[in-house]
């Protein structure tokens, strides 16, 4: 059961379209990016919800269109998720190996935050 589990947090999918006042528009692009800027989306409707986590690079594509009397902007953002600081590998150097994980994780937090490298 905890791999269906863990599929089922990976995917999902909320989809939303009607009219809205230029209010609501204004709020919900506000809550959009202060969510994005604290690095977790959440957007929930009709009984569905998805939680992301948007990267620090984010891919912006923006289209802006006016055709006689409609006029339309169309945002798509994307990203690849990140993973935490708990899942990045952590480095050590010595003359000995580390004896568990839990003790590693002991040692850490008395020293201090870990360093975190990224990956190519």
């Amino acid at each position: 059961m905890g791999a269906d589990k863990e599929k089922d947090e990976n995917k999902g999918e909320v989809t939303y379209e009607g009219s809205v006042e230029r209010e609501g528009v204004k709020n919900a692009l506000q809550n959009l990016a202060a969510s994005i800027a604290e690095g977790k989306v959440v957007v929930e409707h009709g009984g569905e919800h998805v939680v992301l986590a948007p990267g620090s690079a984010v891919q912006l594509s923006l289209t802006a269109k006016k055709k006689g009397e409609k006029e339309s902007i169309q945002i798509e953002l994307s990203w690849q998720r990140e993973s935490s600081a708990d899942e990045q590998p952590t480095l050590h150097i010595g003359s000995q190996e580390r004896a568990t994980e839990a003790q590693a994780g002991a040692a850490e937090a008395a020293s201090g935050p870990r360093p975190v490298f990224d990956r190519a």
